[in-house]
């Protein structure tokens, strides 16, 4: 599953407790089976995408870390 579909927040998750159990099995998804750990020219980490998924998962759940100030404005490796 792509980290973009990954990082979708379903509306039935509202506190964070649900959040991060959802965000812990959609990166769990996302990393299962993976060997490239490290970053080496032509190939970057897939710890990339898992970067993104938590970026983009943070983004979704607007009521707790996508507002005004509270958005978050990075994660990364």
């Amino acid at each position: 599953m792509p980290h973009a579909d990954s990082s979708l927040v379903p509306p039935e998750i509202t506190s964070k407790a649900e959040f991060w159990v959802h965000v812990h099995d959609q990166l769990q998804n996302l990393l299962e089976d993976q060997r490239d750990w490290v970053w080496h020219a032509p190939i970057v980490t897939n710890l990339a995408n898992a970067s993104s998924l938590l970026y983009n998962a943070l983004l979704a759940f607007r009521p707790h870390f996508g507002n005004g100030d509270r958005a978050v404005n990075w994660c990364g490796e």
